[in-house]
């Protein structure tokens, strides 16, 4: 076993270890989860008990207002009690109240609350030996008396029964013993027993440690008792009088039931537990002889990782230098013929050096295309979700293929309703891109005729046809049409050339963006294909934006609005600095040519530049570096910051990322068109941040 499959080894098991760890750490916390269910139990039990008791003591002092009530409100109570009959109030107040409602003492009233009738369990007694009993109730007695003066004297006829009653209840304090009472007036039943005068009052009230036992029996409260001094731990509940001041407490044992049940499945518990450890012990031994299994085969998955990832770090470098050695001679070949093509007077040589451009043009195509498929597959295609306007860029992008289009006799259309007009928001390049394919293959596949692009809104998205009368394909081709390096058949490949590339890339992008494609067609009957995109319309075409009736074909002019400027150019190709110099010169640049990074960054040290275009590749120093050391001479000299445009063949997104990381302003790849070149040396100068971070198509 070689070292590596042994660190290996010794790796899975610490994982094992771990594993172990990890169960342990499970047991203890379902433990202490059931620890905490229990508690939580517990502890609703006791917020039940507590609301019960409160509840208990509410019901109490409301069933001492009802007996009093009952007692008080009665034509013979009423006249008795005025005429201090002794013998009756015995009766129908210390009897009643001791033996019906379980009373300890009660106290009778004359109208100017004078105490004439005092009661003990059930045995008349002075007024003298309840003074303790009458002076805690002083308050209570007071605040009824006024209550009911307030009440007679608001009314303008004589109040009876019910209405003329005033009932207080409440706890108080009798020589440190909390009371519940109530007090209320004695009032007539009809006008002709009452009279004009205040009305007399009876007291009533029981001791609350006679009530705490009740507890025990009708709530199950175990043990509760009556506290004057502070609580002992456990749940209680305060006892207030109407003045909020505290004058005991009822507390009493809470009950467990959570922790019972608890106890009571332990037993359980346990054999569980056994039955865990017992199980977890197998798997451990079994899962350790997998170990050594793994451990064994980890050198041979080591070498088949480290193959396949050598495998494609080659592929990405192949493509990165098949983009670099690609781009270099085609930049020469667009760009130049381009200018040469706008110094042609004769049709004859501008119609051929139009023809070199479009050669060139899909040449780059194929590059595109090998490209995107790399993207795709490394997952790093990106998309840009701005506004666009839809006309605008279907326009442009048909335009691409008209001259091809004319040049075969074919007809070129492109029809957008009003209703499908508008700023929608998504990647206008892709979705250029996408379109671009489809009318490229549609134009290729087609020898006469016609190819039309439709577009129709549907729902929240929109759907792209492109139908032309070309060769068409039959079923068994259409199943296979979007696979990459696939045609309809091998004689098409022949006949038509291209890569194979393009209907996957669509695919791809449609699927990327969140839509869909798909074609039909008939074998030598022309072909549809359909593009379903989730694009969002913003708004309506803006006042002043092209429409589908007045786009005319064209291809964008230079900005030649550049100020005369001091451009320091770096290149180690001839041909690249012929071309850079060739689209500067109508501008009235001043360019210094070097060939490599060092001589770009000594010709900076020694001159005053506005702009500086670098290529990326250089013998010597090359152009990342060079970027670098300028930047950083900019900062230890405080010289202004200087715009640096990376020109270079290298177009992966990495490339650009280390074009930017390096300190460049934009990255623009080849080859280079004239009006991009212009366009991204205006937004360097003007500091605008779109194309510094992004190539520049």
């Amino acid at each position: 076993m070689s070292e590596y499959a042994g660190k290996t080894r010794a790796r899975l098991q610490r994982i094992l270890s771990a594993g172990i760890i990890a169960a342990a750490a499970v047991v203890l916390a379902v433990g202490g989860l059931l620890t905490y269910s229990v508690q939580a139990m517990d502890r609703v039990q006791v917020e039940s008990e507590t609301k019960l008791v409160e509840r208990k003591i509410a019901r109490a002092l409301g069933r001492i207002r009802e007996n009093m009530i009952s007692a008080t409100v009665w034509n013979e109570a009423y006249t008795r009690t005025l005429a201090r009959d002794q013998e009756w109030m015995q009766i129908n107040y210390g009897d009643y109240f001791a033996d019906y409602t379980a009373h300890d003492a009660s106290v009778a009233y004359a109208p100017d609350g004078t105490p004439i009738y005092a009661s003990r369990d059930s045995e008349p007694v002075t007024i003298e030996s309840e003074r303790a009993f009458i002076s805690a109730l002083a308050p209570l007695v007071g605040r009824v008396k006024e209550e009911a003066r307030v009440k007679r004297a608001a009314q303008t006829t004589l109040l009876l029964s019910l209405d003329a009653v005033v009932t207080r209840e409440a706890t108080i304090n009798v020589a440190g013993v909390p009371y519940f009472v109530s007090v209320s007036t004695v009032v007539p039943e009809d006008s002709a027993t009452a009279t004009s005068g205040p009305d007399p009052i009876v007291a009533s009230g029981m001791a609350v440690s006679s009530f705490v036992p009740s507890l025990n029996q009708d709530l199950g409260l175990v043990a509760p008792e009556l506290l004057v001094n502070a609580p002992r731990e456990g749940p209680s509940v305060s006892l207030s009088d109407a003045d909020g001041k505290a004058l005991g407490h009822i507390s009493w044992r809470p009950a467990t039931p959570g922790a019972s049940r608890l106890l009571g499945a332990i037993p359980v518990l346990l054999g569980l537990l056994g039955l865990m450890l017992l199980a977890l012990s197998v798997g451990v031994r079994r899962v350790y002889r997998l170990i050594n299994q793994l451990a064994e085969n980890e050198q041979a998955l080591d070498l088949s990782l480290a193959q396949a990832e050598a495998s494609n770090a080659a592929k990405s470098q192949f493509l990165a230098n098949m983009s670099h050695e690609l781009r270099t001679p085609l930049n020469g070949i667009i760009a130049l013929t381009e200018l040469l093509e706008r110094r042609q007077s004769d049709p004859t040589s501008s119609n051929m050096a139009k023809t070199i451009v479009a050669s060139g043009r899909t040449l780059e195509l194929v590059v595109n295309d090998i490209l995107d498929v790399a993207k795709i597959e490394a997952g790093q295609l990106k998309f840009e979700v701005a506004p666009f306007n839809l006309v605008e860029v279907l326009s442009d992008t048909v335009d691409l293929h008209r001259a091809t289009a004319e040049a075969k006799g074919i007809r070129l259309e492109l029809l957008i309703p009003p209703g499908a007009a508008g700023v929608y928001e998504g990647d206008r390049t892709r979705i250029g891109q996408l379109v671009s394919n489809l009318v490229s293959n549609a134009v290729k596949f087609t020898q006469s005729g016609s190819v039309r692009v439709t577009v129709r809104r549907r729902g929240r998205g929109l759907s792209l046809f492109v139908a032309d009368t070309g060769i068409g394909f039959d079923r068994a081709a259409a199943d296979r049409l979007f696979q990459r390096f696939e045609q309809a058949d091998v004689s098409t490949n022949r006949k038509y050339g291209g890569t194979g590339l393009g209907l996957s890339i669509c695919r791809s992008l449609a699927e990327l963006m969140g839509g869909r494609i798909g074609g039909r067609s008939r074998s030598g009957a022309g072909s549809v294909f359909v593009v379903q995109l989730p694009l969002q319309r913003l708004c309506e075409a803006a006042p002043g934006q092209p429409s589908a009736e007045d786009v005319s074909p064209s291809t964008a002019e230079a900005d030649s609005s550049v100020p005369a400027l001091r451009v320091l150019f770096a290149d180690d190709h001839p041909v690249n600095r012929q071309v850079v110099a060739l689209i500067l010169e109508p501008l009235g640049v001043v360019l210094t040519e070097v060939e490599n990074g060092a001589l770009a960054l000594e010709a900076y040290a020694e001159g005053t530049f506005d702009l500086v275009l670098m290529d990326v590749q250089m013998p010597v120093m090359d152009g990342l570096t060079a970027t670098r050391a300028i930047r950083e001479m900019e900062r230890s000299t405080g010289r202004a910051r200087t715009p640096i445009v990376s020109l270079t063949a290298n177009a992966m997104p990495e490339d650009v990322r280390r074009s930017l990381e390096a300190g460049s302003d934009a990255h623009l790849a080849k080859p280079i068109r004239p009006d991009k070149l212009i366009e991204a040396v205006n937004q360097a100068l003007a500091g605008e941040p779109a194309p510094a971070m992004k190539a520049v198509a």
